[in-house]
Parts: structure tokens; C-alpha cells; sequence
């Protein structure tokens, strides 16, 4: 499916799609079936599409799959390199979209568990504590009920999700 997909964006000349379907191609491979070299190639291939047009929310997803990837081929500056970019994008003035930032930081913890980095990975959880603050501060501004409580059930926000997961790291004993 994704072969096809890959085509018709080609032959549309629609690079938002072409770099979509890469992304998906990536994460696909990588994430899900942790075919980590093969996801590589698709998600350096996104990300220089995303570069192309300027899709900077696109990029900081791309860097931040790219770390998740890459730490556990044991590539870990590279991994800390593709976060750290995945970060500036997310956290910049303009990002808008801070529940990437609490990906980019649990993609950290994640990477810091691994590495038996147990005071790093507590404090990246804790990070993503802090962007789920930030992001209830700004949700008034923007007409979002704040008055609830974070739950980590279905249908949660993604930044609620990756709060529930940094949770988990903070809780368990590595």
C-alpha cells in the first residue's frame, strides 16, 4: 500500500504527501517492526522533503523518530543529535505545537532507560510534566477547558500520552 502511495505522491508532484508517506514508512519499519536501517532511509528522506518546503512541525517529528531509531542501533550522539534539533523546532517561538516537545522528551527518557541513565531518564520524564504545564497554561488562551485532570485514557491528548508513558519511567526501578 504504502509502494503505491509512494508512486501516486510521486507522480502528483506533491512533496507534503511524499514526505508524509516516508515519515509513515519510517516509523512503520522502525518503530514498529524495528527494522531500524531500513527506517533510517525514509525518515532522512522525510526530513529532507519537510526541509525543502519548510514544514518545521514535519521536521521535528522526523528528528525525533529519527532518535528513536537510532538509540537502539547503540548510535546514541547521533540519537542525541537528531533530539536536540527535534527540540529546538518544537520548543521554538513559533512551534505552536508543544505536545511535540513532550514526545521529543519522553523519546529522551526512553533513550536514557536504555542507556541505564536513571536520573537522566527521571528528569526527561519530568520535563514532559512540565510541557503538559505549559500547555495547560496556554489552552485558556485558545478556548481548551483546563479543569480537568490528566487522565492517561484513550483518547487523551498526545502530550497527556507521552506523560503517562514518562510515568512509567519515573515508577519503575531500572
Amino acid at each position: 500500500a504504502f509502494t503505491e502511495q509512494l508512486e501516486l505522491a510521486t507522480q502528483a508532484d506533491d512533496p507534503g504527501q511524499l514526505a508524509a508517506i516516508h515519515s509513515s514508512l519510517g516509523v512503520l519499519l522502525g518503530i514498529d517492526q524495528e527494522l531500524y536501517a531500513e527506517a533510517l532511509v525514509h525518515l532522512d528522506e522525510a526530513y529532507r522533503i519537510n526541509a525543502s518546503i519548510g514544514a518545521r512541525v514535519a521536521m521535528g517529528w522526523d528528528r525525533m523518530n529519527r532518535a528513536s531509531v537510532l538509540w537502539p542501533l547503540g548510535r546514541y550522539e547521533e540519537a542525541a543529535a537528531a533530539l536536540a534539533e527535534a527540540r529546538t523546532i518544537a520548543d521554538g517561538a513559533d512551534a505552536g505545537f508543544k505536545d511535540q516537545l513532550a514526545w521529543v522528551e519522553l523519546t529522551a527518557a526512553q533513550m536514557a532507560v536504555s542507556r541505564g541513565a536513571r536520573s537522566d531518564a527521571v528528569a526527561r520524564a519530568n520535563a514532559i510534566f512540565e510541557t503538559e504545564k505549559k500547555i495547560a497554561e496556554v489552552c485558556p488562551i485558545v478556548g481548551v477547558n483546563t479543569s480537568r485532570q490528566i487522565h492517561f485514557q484513550p483518547g487523551a491528548t498526545p502530550a497527556e500520552r507521552a506523560a503517562a508513558q514518562a510515568n512509567q519511567i519515573i515508577g519503575s526501578s531500572l
